[in-house]
């Protein structure tokens, strides 16, 4: 077993050696490699899964460096809360769940049964991608990442989206409820 202090050394230097990442075509092997050792220190686990999921680039050539990016920011998220369940819990293999890049949202009916549902980010992702410019996704990304009350968050950042417009909105909220996944799922709920 590795102990807690070489684990989140090792951690740290993944962060260091991500930061100095320019090219898409080097992220693929960064990854792969910290996959691997991340493995070692907590096993094998859906947090670890969803990280390999990362992707640095899309085929559309002027979205390469904000993807790449996107995919270092979301790296950097992954490994700072691995580094903080170390401190927490120690080097010790992990067999916790997760909802595998997803929402877990729980719905109570009246006669007291809890039925979950799980949303998947890339759906949320997905629907704001098709609905916003790149500009407006950077200016909600800016929102997100302000060191400020997280009720202040929220609302800095409904108040954007409303600024985008009423139909920016509602095409959102329609695109991630009428994706197959998620309309399954819900109109089985809503049916009960």
């Amino acid at each position: 077993m590795i102990t807690t202090e070489k684990a989140i050394e090792i951690l740290e230097n993944k962060i260091t050696e991500l930061n100095k990442i320019s090219d898409t075509e080097d992220f693929p092997v960064w990854q792969n490699t910290t996959a691997m050792s991340l493995e070692k220190i907590f096993g094998n686990n859906e947090a670890i899964e969803a990280f390999k999921e990362i992707e640095a680039s899309y085929w559309a050539v002027d979205s390469i460096i904000y993807q790449l990016d996107r995919a270092k920011r979301d790296s950097t998220n992954y490994l700072t809360t691995f580094i903080q369940e170390v401190k927490d819990f120690g080097a010790k293999k992990s067999e916790r769940k997760s909802t595998k890049g997803g929402i877990e949202i729980n719905l109570t009916q009246s006669n007291n049964q809890t039925q979950s549902v799980t949303v998947s980010l890339n759906i949320v992702f997905e629907a704001l991608k098709d609905e916003l410019r790149k500009s407006e996704i950077e200016e909600l990304l800016e929102i997100l990442n302000q060191e400020v009350d997280e009720k202040e968050k929220k609302k800095s950042f409904m108040e954007k989206i409303k600024s985008f417009g009423t139909d920016v909105s509602s095409n959102v909220l329609a695109t991630i409820l009428t994706n197959p996944q998620v309309f399954e799922q819900l109109g089985g709920l809503l049916g009960k």
